[in-house]
């Protein structure tokens, strides 16, 4: 391997001690600012003096660094980076040590400009400028937005119309969630890339049970033990009444459909207060569905490279709070931490790979709750602990 040592920093280079990992906000700036020019290389675990790599840190658990990384990465930057083809995060471990090494992030010239720092509600657009970065100018930004319409490949116009309907599609809620709002989770490919044989004796298990899916049988999740499964008047099924507590459709395009009123997003405390292991568990559950019906119930093998998304929505959320950290911490209790949210309604919206969702659908789920407790203001590190960043797992204690 050959060791970025003596090596200047420049336009495409970038070094970073390994306790800049503390602070991925930190990184995320690098990746805006290459984004936004010429591309280029970040090694995390290499000291620099005056620009020269002189050190090599080892950054101990590299791979689950990584993740993490690839984590705040797709919710630090707007709009998210293409993991694989704009944004790639390997480890190079050291020769004799493999459980340490360094973590190099390679980034490409983005094409679906201007990128953008997200902090809160503000944004920072960023550009790499020989070996240092600012922010753009005005007319910089104008002209990168001109230029993204002009040079979006047909790959990218496709996923970028896929998002648009999926959010919109968000929005055409029920009327009883019109009346007394809830949440609904969406999950569809954006392509043509999935095509389900949906047959009742085989569907019907994975709904009832929870297990099946991965799900706790006494979890918030889209299963129900009671539940019907009805044929629908075009293709697929629904299960439960449209109107109830829940209901669930599913076609054979791979849509997933899941709508929860707002009743069941809360269940201790005040009657206000948004329930945090129903704000995770329920999309996280919708998401191991996915990963079961693409991969068992699949007329043909779906592409890892197929491109998915999941889409969150939140409605009649503006009279609700939600308070930081785990209900099994101390730090929950605080009721003058609990926080509002301004708007009414809520969406947001993911795109992953099959070969993301098949390895880990809660991190891939996950992004979308992040993003709501984005939007009550709270920071990564206080959301639940019950979901582990390292594992990209939530579990909860037996």
């Amino acid at each position: 391997m050959d060791w970025p040592l003596g090596e200047q920093e420049s336009l495409t280079a970038e070094f970073k001690r390994a306790d800049a990992l503390k602070d991925p906000a930190n990184i995320a700036r690098e990746v805006v600012a290459l984004l936004n020019a010429e591309g280029g290389e970040i090694w995390i675990g290499v000291g620099e003096t005056a620009g020269v790599a002189d050190v090599i840190e080892a950054v101990p658990n590299p791979e689950q660094q990584r993740d993490r990384l690839q984590d705040a990465l797709v919710d630090l930057v707007e709009p998210s980076p293409i993991i694989g083809r704009e944004l790639e995060i390997e480890v190079v471990p050291f020769p004799a040590d493999q459980t340490r090494g360094l973590v190099r992030v390679r980034v490409s010239p983005g094409r679906g400009g201007p990128y953008a720092l997200l902090r809160q509600t503000a944004r920072a657009y960023l550009k790499r400028t020989g070996s240092r970065l600012r922010s753009m100018t005005r007319e910089e930004i104008a002209d990168a937005f001109r230029g993204a319409s002009g040079v979006a490949d047909r790959e990218q116009q496709r996923i970028e119309t896929a998002t648009q309907k999926l959010e919109a599609d968000l929005y055409a809620i029920s009327a009883r969630l019109a009346r007394d709002g809830g949440m609904r989770v969406i999950v569809r490919t954006a392509g043509d890339d999935v095509e389900l044989a949906l047959k009742r004796d085989e569907l019907l298990p994975l709904l009832q049970e929870p297990s099946r899916t991965g799900n706790r049988p006494l979890g918030w999740n889209f299963t129900s033990s009671y539940g019907e499964l009805v044929p629908l008047a075009g293709e697929g099924y629904r299960f439960g009444e449209v109107g109830s507590v829940q209901w669930l459709e599913i076609s054979p395009r791979g849509d997933i459909d899941f709508n929860t009123v707002l009743e069941r997003l809360h269940w201790r405390g005040e009657k206000d207060r948004l329930w945090p292991f129903a704000l995770l568990e329920f999309p996280i559950s919708v998401a191991r569905l996915a990963r079961v019906l693409y991969a068992n119930s699949a007329t043909k093998t779906v592409p890892v490279d197929a491109k998915i998304l999941l889409g969150l929505g939140l409605f009649r959320i503006s009279r609700m709070t939600l308070s930081p950290h785990s209900p099994h911490s101390i730090a929950y209790q605080f009721a003058d931490r609990a926080r509002k949210i301004e708007t009414d309604d809520f969406v947001t919206a993911v795109l992953v790979s099959w070969a993301e969702l098949h390895e880990s659908p809660d991190r891939c789920a996950y992004h979308l709750v992040r993003q709501v407790y984005r939007a009550f203001g709270f920071e990564e590190d206080e959301m639940p602990a019950e979901y582990n960043r390292d594992t990209g797992q939530l579990t909860f204690p037996r």
